[in-house]
């Protein structure tokens, strides 16, 4: 009979992607409850940068369509509908973008060429605070100085929901994939204690999908975490949490929507040989 006594905290930082050894960079917070780790590693961009971008173009015109409804359920002097699609309409795909679009989008976006605002276009005047306030002046919508408070609420509100309908790395800092292995790679750490010194910091470098779990991680033996910054020299493989015998609890929580005692205490399985 044995019994283990562990300290089992969540993980409070994590870096996104490699970090290369003699290196020193600001992780950010990271939270558990907010978002599940897995959906933070293996995210990428899937929308379009640009007009000219033909990714998901069904979801452009869909999207422009939305904010067409969400302004008319406004209690407007008169519609925008025509003159927003005028200025913002869906324009033909480039060229060279022909061959990255399927048959069916492909068909689909030249029906509904002239026909639908496209968000593409939208979001960037919506972001950009100058850009929109000219847009409410502009002379080709002609919008009703009784109307132009109903059209700039209804564009941030459009935008917040357009920026949530995925979760997308905002820079290539926030990306996990690693092109050259062909795999993501990320490091986070826990803090034991109140003390600032008291951390454990861990490190994947070959993780394809699916879920985390304890043995996925390497122990950054050689590694330390200060105000916010990870620096790192090497990572020692083989290294992760896995004690002479196996046991119930974990060190560091990896599991986001369990809810975790601060200590616990636990009894062993049979020993491993």
């Amino acid at each position: 009979m044995a019994r283990v006594r562990a300290t089992s905290v969540p993980l409070s930082r994590c870096h996104l992607g490699t970090l290369p050894p003699n290196t020193r960079t600001q992780a950010p917070a990271y939270d558990p409850r907010v978002a599940p780790l897995e959906a933070l590693v293996e995210r990428r961009r899937m929308r379009a940068v640009d007009a000219n971008d033909p990714r998901m173009l069904a979801n452009a015109v869909e999207a422009g369509l939305h904010f067409l409804r969400m302004l008319e359920s406004q209690p407007l002097s008169q519609s925008y509908r025509a003159a927003l699609i005028t200025k913002f309409a869906l324009q033909a795909a480039p060229t060279e973008a022909g061959d990255s679009v399927d048959d069916g989008t492909a068909r689909f976006a030249r029906s509904m060429l002239g026909r639908a605002p496209d968000a593409r276009r939208l979001a960037p005047t919506f972001r950009d605070a100058n850009a929109l306030a000219q847009l409410l002046l502009d002379p080709v919508l002609n919008i009703a100085p009784g109307d132009r408070s109903e059209v700039q609420q209804t564009a941030l509100a459009w935008l917040a929901w357009y920026d949530a309908l995925f979760s997308e790395p905002a820079t290539a800092a926030d990306d996990a994939w690693d092109a050259q292995r062909i795999e993501y790679a990320l490091t986070v750490s826990a803090r034991m204690s109140a003390q600032p010194t008291d951390e454990v910091t861990l490190s994947v470098s070959e993780f394809d999908d699916g879920r985390f779990e304890w043995n996925a991680f390497d122990l950054k033996v050689k590694a330390t975490y200060t105000n916010g910054n990870f620096r790192a020299w090497e990572t020692s493989p083989g290294q992760n949490r896995s004690p002479p015998i196996s046991y119930r609890t974990s060190f560091c929580s990896l599991r986001t929507k369990s809810t975790i005692s601060p200590r616990t205490t636990s009894t062993p399985t049979t020993p491993r040989s």
